[in-house]
């Protein structure tokens, strides 16, 4: 099964300290890292890596990037719609929720985790412990194609 962490965010100091943060796990556990800057480069690396067969994801997204360009939450939506059930584990990593946002409402029942920068970061290696190697992975390996 390939196992894999895509980060999201539109600061490289951010993606890089975050791939630095889960390096040792992700070495140790067989997952591959990725990052991407903007909402639109990480759907197309999502749709990349769910072509592959028995692949697994844990996407990390910041939900505020530039003015005026897709958000964090376009990205859960897109992603939603077009995998259901079959969609990658999502952690929101934000320093900045508004949780009256009637788009987070709608989609606050698809979101597997909601952190908050910075003292969440802290918990995203036993966040991606309790995901790759949860007894529901063996299972997974046997029935995906």
């Amino acid at each position: 099964m390939h196992k894999h962490i895509l980060i999201v965010d539109d600061q490289e100091a951010i993606r890089s300290s975050l791939s630095e943060l889960l390096y040792d796990f992700c070495k140790k556990n067989g997952v591959e890292t990725h990052t991407a800057s903007n909402p639109k480069s990480a759907f197309e690396k999502i749709q990349k890596l769910m072509k592959k067969h028995k692949s697994v994801i844990m996407l990390i997204t910041d939900l505020c990037f530039e003015a005026g360009k897709d958000d964090g939450l376009d990205l859960i939506q897109i992603v939603y719609k077009k995998y259901g059930g079959q969609r990658p584990f999502i952690v929101i990593l934000t320093a900045f929720l508004d949780a009256e946002d009637g788009r987070f409402k709608k989609l606050r029942h698809v979101v597997d985790e909601i952190l908050i920068k910075p003292k969440g970061i802290l918990t995203l290696k036993s966040i991606a412990d309790n995901f790759f190697n949860c007894p529901e992975m063996d299972r997974l390996e046997k029935i995906l194609p």
